[in-house]
């Protein structure tokens, strides 16, 4: 089963128009897609500028998951094929075929577990690749797929460079290897073999310090340290830091890269990594989605102080300063297209890196 997150960087990214592309794709070849989302999505109108927001438009035999209360505003119709039991604010997350095309309000479970739960479910009732909607600041779950597709654009910054410098860095976080083992030690020093971890406490965040009582309990012959959970840019600081001032070498075993961008700006928590990396304190994940696709919207709503109006950058410029130097695919698919090879690069081969 292929699960692929789709996450905007920031509000209005084009996040949705990535994932109505790619629904629509599935459909013109023929699959059989779920979606579903982490929170609430599919409103008509954006809850800060009240500007008209893409719809996510869904087609009969699709497997979509939502909210109770969200069937009764969405146009879209289908048959309830499971009752999960999940809660959210709007009611009993509950898994429909389609049978009525129409616009679809989404709103899905936004813990890890349940989200496994529900994908799973949708894949039973025949959905051949689960698209996850999410965003940057929500996107704890995605640690489930098996791939990533980020939106980025002019409403995360209209500079490019600044865009093009984050892409780089999410880029960078997600290019750190694995490890084989996935199961967690527990917490504290433990011997495995010949080695010596020194492993934190689980579903937590590690700031500065907790990374540095850490480091302060290392015993003779350390060689790994286990950061389950969200590292904080202060950690992640700290964390580099003592790895350099103690020439500390061996492992820094984090539980996937998203943990690592939910702990603060993207570009600061790469310099980090990337300075226990050159120190030979080397950064491994448990698991890792493939990186698989930027797409770049040039469109943003501008604020004059008092409203918010549609604006757009230049888009050729702006997406090409983006493309610079990044070596994953980068797509405007409004202005030059690739839907469908952005597709398969996410899709058709999820596991490849």
């Amino acid at each position: 089963m292929t699960i692929l997150g789709i996450a905007g960087t920031a509000k209005n990214t084009g996040k949705t128009t990535t994932l109505s592309a790619l629904l629509e794709e599935g459909r013109r070849r023929g699959m059989v897609p779920g979606l579903t989302g982490i929170g609430y999505d599919g409103e008509e109108r954006d809850t800060v500028t009240s500007l008209p927001k893409p719809r996510l438009h869904v087609y009969p035999d699709m497997i979509a998951t939502t909210s109770e209360r969200c069937i009764h505003v969405s146009t879209a119709r289908g048959e309830i094929i499971a009752r999960t039991g999940f809660r959210t604010p709007l009611g009993e997350v509950l898994i429909l075929k389609i049978t009525r095309p129409g616009l679809l309000v989404v709103a899905g479970p936004n813990k890890t577990a349940e989200l496994g739960e529900v994908c799973r479910a949708m894949g039973k009732a025949g959905a051949g690749v689960i698209f996850v909607d999410g965003s940057l600041n929500r996107i704890a779950p995605f640690s489930i797929a098996n791939a990533v597709v980020f939106a980025t654009g002019a409403a995360r910054s209209t500079d490019a460079e600044v865009v093009r410098n984050e892409t780089v860095a999410i880029e960078r976080i997600f290019s750190f290897g694995t490890l084989e083992e996935k199961t967690a030690p527990a917490s504290g020093i433990v011997m495995h073999g010949s080695d010596v971890w020194v492993c934190l406490a689980r579903n937590s965040v590690h700031g500065r310090e907790e990374i540095g009582r850490a480091i302060g309990m290392r015993p003779p012959g350390f060689e790994r340290m286990d950061i389950p959970g969200v590292v904080t840019a202060e950690g992640a600081h700290a964390l580099s830091e003592l790895v350099v001032n103690l020439k500390l070498t061996g492992e820094v075993v984090f539980d996937d890269p998203v943990k690592i961008l939910l702990g603060g700006d993207p570009v600061l928590m790469e310099r980090h990594l990337t300075a226990c990396a050159a120190a030979g304190f080397l950064p491994r994940y448990r698991v890792r989605p493939s990186l698989k696709g930027i797409t770049v919207n040039p469109a943003y709503p501008a604020f004059d102080g008092t409203v918010y109006t549609p604006a757009h950058v230049e888009a050729r410029a702006y997406v090409n300063r983006v493309r610079t130097g990044v070596r994953t695919p980068v797509f405007d698919i409004v202005g030059e297209g690739g839907v469908a090879e952005l597709f398969d690069l996410a899709v058709s081969n999820p596991q490849s890196s």
